[in-house]
Order: C-alpha cells, then sequence, then structure tokens
C-alpha cells in the first residue's frame, strides 16, 4: 500500500522532494506508514487536503505536526441552455491562446496569486512561487498540463486568461483564471467566464467545477454570480522536514 504520492513536478521546480498524502482520512497507522514513506524518499515538504468535517482527521494532523495553511473552497455548476452568451464588448477579442499570445498571457500572471497557498508558506521561495503559475499558463497553451487556455485580447494586449482541464467529455474544471491589473473589478473576469462557459457547452460539457481559496471573497462572489455552488470545502496543511543546511525555515519577523 502506498501512503504519499511524490510531487515530481513541484519538486523539481523547488528543488526539494515535495509530497502528498493519498488518503482523505488520517489515524495512527496511516501517519505511520507515511513517515516511514516520507523517510525512505527524503520528502522535505508533505501536504495533506481534508474534508472541513472530519474533526478526527484534523486533529490527527495537528498531533502529527502539520500546519494548517489554507482553506479550499470547491464551486461547481451545470452547463446547458440557460448559460447565455453575453452582449459582445467592441474591440474585445475571445479565443483560444496559442504560443503567440504566451508573453502577453505571463504578464498577467506575474504576481497575480499572492492569494495562494504558496505564497502563504513562507517556507517556499518566494521567486519560486511566481514560476509555478507562469509555467501553469504556459503548459496550458501547449495543453500538457491544463488541456486549453482562453484569453481575450484588444488589438495589442491581454485583459485576461482562463485555463481548462477536461476529467471526461461531460466534465470540466476551471485552473488559472486571470484579468490584467488595470482591467479588475470592472466585470471582465465575469466576462470572460460566461464567454468560457459558453464555449464548454457547445463542446458537450455539462458540469464544471473551478477551486479558489477561502480569503478570495472576490473570485467567490464572481462565481457565486454565475450560478456556481458550493460543493466541498477542505483544509490544507503542510508538514516540513527541515534540511540540515537551514534553507527551509519560517521567516520570522
Amino acid at each position: 500500500m502506498n501512503y504519499i504520492n511524490i510531487n515530481t513536478w513541484d519538486s523539481d521546480l523547488f528543488g526539494f522532494s515535495m509530497a502528498s498524502i493519498i488518503s482523505e482520512v488520517l489515524d495512527p497507522n496511516i501517519l505511520c506508514g507515511v513517515d516511514a514513506e516520507c523517510r525512505e524518499n527524503s520528502v522535505t515538504m508533505l501536504q495533506y487536503l481534508c474534508a472541513s468535517e472530519d474533526i478526527h482527521s484534523i486533529h490527527q494532523a495537528e498531533k502529527a505536526g502539520f500546519h494548517f495553511i489554507d482553506i479550499r473552497l470547491t464551486f461547481e455548476a451545470q452547463l446547458g441552455p440557460h448559460i447565455l452568451s453575453p452582449e459582445k464588448i467592441k474591440g474585445l477579442d475571445f479565443t483560444l491562446a496559442n504560443e503567440s499570445h504566451i508573453q502577453a498571457l505571463l504578464s498577467i500572471s506575474a504576481g497575480l496569486y499572492k492569494d495562494t497557498r504558496y505564497y502563504a508558506d513562507l517556507n517556499f521561495p518566494r521567486d519560486k512561487v511566481s514560476v509555478v503559475y507562469d509555467r501553469w499558463v504556459v503548459n496550458a497553451v501547449h495543453g500538457t498540463f491544463d488541456h486549453l487556455c482562453y484569453g481575450l485580447f484588444t488589438t495589442d494586449q491581454a485583459i485576461g486568461f482562463c485555463t481548462v482541464r477536461f476529467i471526461d467529455d461531460k466534465r470540466c474544471v476551471l485552473g488559472l483564471v486571470g484579468i490584467a491589473e488595470t482591467y479588475q473589478r470592472q466585470s471582465f473576469g465575469t466576462y470572460l467566464l460566461q464567454l468560457v462557459m459558453v464555449d464548454l457547452y457547445e463542446r458537450g460539457f455539462s458540469n464544471v467545477r473551478v477551486v479558489t481559496q477561502g480569503k478570495n471573497i472576490g473570485a467567490q462572489r464572481t462565481y457565486q454570480g454565475l450560478q456556481f455552488k458550493t460543493s466541498r470545502v477542505d483544509m490544507w496543511y503542510h508538514k516540513w522536514n527541515f534540511c540540515s543546511d537551514g534553507i527551509h525555515q519560517y521567516l520570522t519577523s
């Protein structure tokens, strides 16, 4: 039985071994197996996602030295004829992003995701955290991580983007959603997501999910306004095994 997954992509990026606990529930036996596999694989950072209602597993995680880092909210919406295409905004082009759009999209993503748990955990090097989301965008354009990247453009710049991963032929997940800073709080995010949802329905999808952080109130209101409903509330926990060179340590004020 395996107790952890080694997060190869993340490990390669940050330069130390990262892993996730496979089980949704924790007990002393599972934690014993987790500990043995972490030692065997020299894991530096271990993450655990726990359902918010599972009080027993939360207590087990805290007793084992995990630290709460973030709330993860999952929203879900049904796609259908009720999803109406918004009135077109003159001068804006909605299209699938391609190689020629990448630099413009990266100019949006830079520094945009500071509400995420990697930013909340001060053990992660700040400069490398931003690379996570830049690579996510590039891979989505190439279809090698998420499957699609939609973009919203003027004639000379990118306004926003939304990546999408397919679960199967009926279900999909919105990945990264980003709006350029100068266009935020002007309903461009809602406009972009409406166009994305219409296109996904026309592609045959009937269900779409999206995940955001508990502290990201703006994103929650946007999704709720588009008829997304909360389907799950989870808690992210991190545990670190500090290296002897002292590189990975909590920052103090």
